[in-house]
């Protein structure tokens, strides 16, 4: 085995290193140093420095280095031809090697073998590259076919599916891991998918100003995905406000100090808990490092996904309060739900020191029915909406910075949101056609960007009504949008307490909802706003249209309107109710 002293000189002109680094450089030094193999790659699930990749080759029998950039795999040194000869790939992960992104690119390496080694810790896996794939492949199929089952309308077979795919997870006695009352005045962190343009980021950027700004705590955020540009719409703000924001990636390179804490969690209960989803064990460990390091008073998680991850993760470091924020119907709504959401939630609400939140009662009432628990084990606090004093609903004569301006003597009908299939914007392009078939002189307006937004003005097209709409993609001033905005048009499938609707109300624009989820609880029914039942296109016309044919409508939504959204969905109604469940009190001014 190379001793120190001969390892120091043939890296002595080595660029340094930070600790981080230096400890994976250690790390791949002594496996290959161990190991009788002839040639070797080295895959790293994370973003290496120039400096790391340069010592990295320096090291005996590696070759190649290899990792995933946003454009595509990256190596150390030119491939050249893909050859299949009897090399290893040594992968160093710092989130957990599952998935196929990861696999393809050890097969394109040639490594007919793979020796897995953690980031940190001494944990190691090895087994042919084949194996991984079959592996893989299989868990793949197993879970949707677990997922489809849980989707189905026999409630026999959604039931089945549920427990098979959260047996394991039922043996995880999260009650056992003991409660850490020296946290109790600890910081607040706040966990999350992204901070990207979306109603449910805007509400945790309001609650976690309002908290701080109330508390005098010291308050962070950490989001899961990395703070591109597109994922961090709201973290200027939050930074403006002396919030710490962090990624997962970001947090990771702070974490060496965590490395004992995160090795006294058991990594083995925790990953069989999981084993059907090893990135999610992978982000509950990285939850569980961070909460151990930050030792926080509360931690809000946000949203599903992120709710499971971070709550187990809490719950497993003893977070004295958890705080799981639903801001929806249930997820077995959506295109994202995982048959594993039902045990995690079941097991997290058994919790005494765990809260479950939702914004409206129809929220929680369908959560209650599908985890099958009392509707008191959740609280709802309503959104909170906060406004510039200065933006006035005055007529503007355009708000789209591309150009295109609004037609003088239109009246305006709008959607703000994505243009998503849970929106369901074939619908919206239906009531369209059906008023201007009715009513020439109707402009309609969708501020958003989304996956369907092609497929949106391929059927305007089809419709004829292209030249009658305006797509203006993503607005920065939205205000703009809504003081030239006649009526609001919102026809979601799928509803938690829509903010776009409350927004409407604010500017005196009457809104037009879909009876989905908690929609008719963001309006002033038949006064402010009208929610209709169903899919029938001309029953949401003529709703539309008892707005547009009656300026006395009009003119009673413009009055009345802020005044509902100031009485039911003020910043301040939320912030006292989320100081509450929190068990703080407001600081003195």
């Amino acid at each position: 085995m190379t001793q120190p002293a001969d390892r120091a000189r043939e890296i002595r002109t080595a660029p340094p290193l930070v600790a981080d680094e230096q400890a994976v450089l250690d790390r791949v030094w002594g496996e290959v140093s161990a190991s009788q193999i002839k040639a070797a790659v080295v895959v790293l699930t994370f973003s290496p420095s120039d400096a790391l990749v340069e010592c990295l080759l320096r090291v005996p029998r590696i070759i190649d280095v290899v990792w995933k950039t946003p454009s595509g795999a990256k190596h150390g040194r030119n491939p050249g031809r893909l050859s299949f000869r009897l090399r290893t790939a040594f992968v160093v992960w710092s989130e957990d090697f599952a998935g196929l992104r990861w696999l393809m690119l050890v097969v394109r390496t040639g490594a007919f073998r793979i020796i897995k080694i953690s980031r940190r810790g001494l944990r190691r896996e090895r087994a042919l590259t084949v194996r991984y794939v079959g592996r893989e492949i299989t868990s793949r199929l197993v879970g949707r076919v677990l997922r489809l089952l849980a989707l189905s309308d026999n409630a026999v077979i959604r039931r089945l599916a549920v427990i098979i795919s959260g047996a394991r997870i039922s043996r995880l006695k999260l009650a056992s891991f003991p409660l850490n009352r020296m946290q109790a005045d600890g910081p607040i962190v706040y966990a999350t998918g992204s901070l990207g343009a979306g109603g449910s980021e805007r509400q945790l950027m309001l609650t976690a100003k309002g908290v701080h700004s109330r508390s005098g705590r010291r308050v962070s955020v950490v989001c899961q995905s990395l703070l591109i540009e597109k994922n961090r719409f709201f973290a200027s703000e939050l930074e403006t406000a002396g919030i710490s924001v962090e990624d997962r990636s970001g947090v990771q390179q702070g974490l060496d100090q965590a490395e004992s804490l995160q090795a006294s969690f058991d990594d083995g209960s925790i990953r069989s808990a999981f084993s059907r989803n090893p990135q999610l064990a992978d982000l509950i460990l990285f939850f569980a490092s961070k909460f151990s390091m930050e030792r926080p008073a509360i931690v809000h998680a946000w949203l599903d996904e992120t709710n499971i991850a971070a709550g187990v993760a809490a719950a497993i470091s003893g977070v004295p309060k958890i705080v799981l924020g639903c801001r929806s119907l249930s997820p077995v709504n959506f295109q994202f739900y995982q048959p594993y959401m039902w045990q995690g939630y079941r097991q997290l609400a058994r919790l005494p020191q765990v809260v479950i939140l939702n914004n409206s009662a129809a929220g929680a009432r369908d959560y209650a029915d599908w985890l099958q628990i009392p509707i008191e084990r959740i609280k709802v606090i309503p959104n909170g909406l906060e406004f510039s004093s200065a933006t006035t609903p005055a007529i503007r004569n355009a708000f789209d910075a591309s150009g295109d301006p609004v037609l003088k003597g239109k009246r305006i009908v709008g959607m703000v949101g994505r243009i998503a299939e849970e929106k369901r914007p074939y619908l919206w392009l239906e009531i369209a056609s059906d008023i201007l078939k009715k009513r020439s002189d109707v402009h309609f307006v969708w501020a958003g960007d989304g996956p369907m937004r092609k497929d949106v003005e391929k059927r305007a097209e089809e419709l004829g009504i292209s030249a009658h709409l305006s797509l203006l993609g993503l607005i920065s001033d939205i205000g703009k949008v809504w003081a030239s905005m006649t009526v609001f048009l919102l026809t979601s499938r799928v509803e938690g307490l829509p903010n776009v609707a409350i927004e409407a109300q604010h500017f005196g624009v009457p809104a037009v909802v879909a009876a989905v989820g908690g929609a008719a609880e963001a309006i002033n029914e038949g006064v402010t706003g009208v929610s209709v039942a169903g899919d029938d296109a001309k029953a949401f016309s003529q709703a539309v249209l008892r707005f547009l044919d009656s300026p006395e409508a009009l003119t009673r939504s413009k009055l009345l309107g802020p005044t509902f959204v100031q009485e039911r969905f003020s910043v301040q109604r939320m912030l006292a109710a989320t100081m509450s469940v929190y068990g703080l009190e407001t600081r003195a001014s």
